[in-house]
């Protein structure tokens, strides 16, 4: 009987880590690209888009918030994996995990940009400067959790085309997001926005397809058969599948409904488009998270 119950305190635990390495990202993730939306993509407010700039600080301070709360949970969760027990026990070895370990290390940065970004968000409103502050906090949170995964094991270059992988991630889902936000904004700023968001879609697909064959190559080794007898393999598969599907709506997009013009049957059909785009990113998202929980291949004896 106690070997069962272990096994699924295990899982238990297993999944817990899972689904809060998720929400970390789902927050991390787009307070980087946000910024960067906010400075590169955003047309500036005296172009008439005042509230596509009030949109976007919200959303700035809504994910710096709530990344503090996640934070808080991965710790927990981790704890919680390492030692078998549950989360009330975890609080208790909580900061004996984060002084004598190399994830308490990591996640130690990881607050510490966490609570300076807050603060850049509290402390007033929208602004160039702010925005630019973000982003880089929001690089370096990118930076320590690349260092906390699967590219640690090859060094420098290793966790560099992981965090490459990862920004672009975040821009791409970002840049959906800030289109999602400008959709109620005039025909002609809306189109500006929406071709701006297309070239850097293109950039961002074609970095992740870059990085993407390293990571999986260190993942699975030289061993093809890795691809689809290994569970590393098949959750990779199902990953590409889905990247594959947002690349042809995205596509679709490209070609048909950019720009947009003053049609208003085309901005609704891309504003259906981006949000099915954004849903699937999400799982995109899971499945990477998913990913980072799970051996890879080329470590298969």
């Amino acid at each position: 009987m106690s070997q069962p119950l272990g096994d699924q305190m295990a899982h238990l635990a297993g999944a817990g880590q899972l689904a809060c390495d998720w929400l970390l990202l789902t927050a991390m993730l787009p307070l980087f690209g946000l910024a960067v939306f906010a400075l590169w993509v955003a047309p500036p407010a005296s172009d008439g888009c005042r509230l596509l700039v009030r949109r976007l600080w919200a959303a700035l301070r809504f994910m710096a918030l709530a990344q503090l709360l996640f934070l808080c949970l991965v710790l927990l969760a981790r704890v919680s994996a390492m030692a078998g027990v549950g989360f009330g026990g975890a609080v208790g070895l909580a900061s004996r995990v984060v002084r004598q370990t190399h994830f308490g290390r990591i996640w130690l940065g990881q607050a510490a940009l966490a609570l300076a970004a807050g603060a850049v968000v509290l402390s007033g409103g929208f602004g160039r400067r702010r925005s630019f502050m973000l982003g880089l906090l929001g690089a370096g949170e990118l930076s320590l959790w690349a260092a906390s995964g699967h590219g640690a094991d090859f060094g420098w270059v290793g966790v560099g085309v992981y965090f490459v992988h990862e920004a672009a991630a975040g821009l791409w889902f970002s840049s959906l997001m800030g289109l999602w936000l400008a959709g109620e904004l005039a025909v002609d700023a809306f189109g500006q926005i929406a071709v701006r968001v297309s070239r850097l879609a293109g950039w961002c697909v074609g970095l992740l397809m870059l990085s993407g064959l390293f990571t999986a190559y260190n993942g699975l080794g030289p061993d093809v058969t890795h691809l689809f007898f290994s569970r590393y393999g098949r959750i990779l598969l199902v990953k590409i599948a889905v990247f594959v599907t947002v690349l042809a709506i995205g596509g679709h997009n490209r070609a048909r409904l950019i720009p947009v013009g003053g049609e208003v049957g085309r901005r609704r059909a891309l504003m259906r488009n981006v949000a099915a785009e954004s849903v699937l990113l999400l799982g995109v998202l899971a499945l990477a998270a998913l990913l980072a929980n799970t051996p890879p291949a080329r470590m298969r004896r």
